[in-house]
């Protein structure tokens, strides 16, 4: 005899960024709603960063039903996007998710699509429970004007009443007894935000929801397509065993930032580098974040407006980025990672007031700046610099930092205060790019 039940596949939970970058979904486990006798005693999750903007997931499960055959009500439900210039109304498919695909036990599942109620639990989304699917001949996109309208609100009119909704995924299968296997992939466009390139988000504390609340063996496999590297945040998760490159070159560095958040920096040295971590009873009690490391490369103040930084001064007097501790060394960055010991060196906060760090043009909105001879657009023009496409930029020693105000005192811009051609002048500070070392 055959039982019904439900599981889901989910998407979780992830930063949102306000104007200063776009959500556009995350990964996460297979999780069950009603199930409670199903175990989960193996998964590889492997995740591809892109060169093209998307994450590609694959995942491997095994689970074991210590039961009778079981036909199976399966969802996997996608956080909507935020900040993505996209309309729920228009599409039950969800618009940044792509080539999603599911076999169990070697045979493919046929998927519909649906609209489901976005749930929330002070203040913060929940994925994966009690899912709703919402009826599309009363719920629309047409929300009267007394109504907060977003991107993914629904309207009611019968009821007079507003929901959120998220995507779902739905479809039936059959879990035979012992081993079930059950491959996932697909492909979702990655966030970003104004201080890194992408974000790539997985959740995996839902695997404690099965039967045996961990992942008997767990494996974890990173790819990197991108031009850029990649930390992973929050990894306290990770503690009971080192990540290493189990495939290619690269070096691995374990680090607390300045906010005591335990990190891993991943730093390939070659293209087929897989970065892995392994271990067995896995409980996750938090989940994880791969970070672009745009936000630690030197020259980089252009995404973050900075005027200040840490510098981790050397015995011989050279200067690093700091980004954190790491053991009993500092993790720093010139124009490449490295470790620099504690015992020989210091950390120093360098600040563009004191006369600090160097100033280079701000390319990816201007091409040319001009000197002026006092604080203010209305002084003489003393220079002007200019940037060279393909040529190293110009940089310039910031001496100071000065105000500019109107007649009455009122704060109108700030100006870093420079030397070009023997003479002494000032840039507007929101055309230029700060930062503590010189990387050139």
């Amino acid at each position: 005899m055959k039982r019904i039940l439900s599981i889901v596949f989910l998407f979780g939970y992830v930063y949102t960024y306000a104007n200063d970058g776009v959500y556009f979904t995350t990964g996460a486990f297979l999780v069950p709603t009603h199930e409670s006798s199903v175990s989960v005693t193996k998964e590889v999750l492997t995740i591809t960063i892109g060169k093209d903007d998307l994450a590609m997931v694959d995942v491997y499960y095994e689970f074991f039903n210590p039961d009778e055959a079981k036909t199976v009500s399966m969802a996997f439900e996608a956080a909507a996007p935020e900040n993505a210039n996209y309309n729920i109304g228009k599409n039950i498919s969800h618009p940044f998710i792509y080539d999603f695909k599911v076999e169990m036990n070697g045979n493919p599942l046929q998927y519909r699509n649906a609209l489901v109620v976005s749930k929330w639990d002070d203040g913060r989304k929940v994925i994966g429970k009690d899912i709703t699917l919402l009826d599309l001949s009363e719920w629309k996109h047409e929300i009267p004007d007394d109504y907060y309208d977003l991107p993914n609100a629904l309207y009611n009119a019968r009821l007079d009443s507003v929901v959120y909704a998220d995507y779902g995924y739905m479809f039936e299968a059959t879990f035979k007894p012992g081993i079930n296997i059950v491959h996932h992939t697909y492909n979702y466009k990655m966030s970003y935000n104004i201080a890194y390139k992408y974000c790539v988000s997985y959740w995996l504390t839902p695997a404690t929801r099965w039967a045996n609340h961990r992942i008997d063996d767990f494996t974890l496999r990173i790819k990197n397509e991108n031009d850029i590297d990649y930390f992973i945040g929050n990894d306290e998760l990770f503690s009971a065993s080192p990540f290493s490159f189990a495939e290619g070159r690269g070096d691995v560095y374990p680090f607390v930032d300045e906010y005591g958040i335990h990190c891993t920096l991943a730093v390939a040295h070659s293209n087929d580098a897989v970065l892995e971590w392994h271990a067995k009873n896995f409980v996750p009690q938090s989940d994880m974040n791969i970070i672009s490391v745009d936000n630690y490369l030197p020259s980089q103040s252009i995404y973050l407006d900075a005027r200040e930084s840490k510098v981790v001064v050397a015995a011989d007097g050279g200067q690093y980025r700091f980004i954190g501790t790491s053991g009993e060394n500092y993790l720093v960055v010139a124009q490449d990672f490295g470790l620099i010991p504690k015992n020989t060196s210091m950390v120093e906060t360098f600040k563009a007031e004191n006369g600090q760090g160097i100033l280079t043009i701000k390319v990816k909105d201007y091409k040319s700046v001009r000197v002026r001879q006092s604080p203010t657009t209305n002084s003489e023009v003393l220079s002007i610099i200019k940037d060279r496409r393909g040529e190293i930029p110009v940089v310039l020693k910031c001496l100071g930092l000065a105000e500019e105000r109107d007649d009455k005192g009122t704060f109108m811009n700030y100006w870093y205060k420079v030397e070009v051609d023997g003479k002494i002048g000032y840039v507007r500070s929101d055309l230029m790019a700060w930062d503590a070392i010189n990387p050139y």
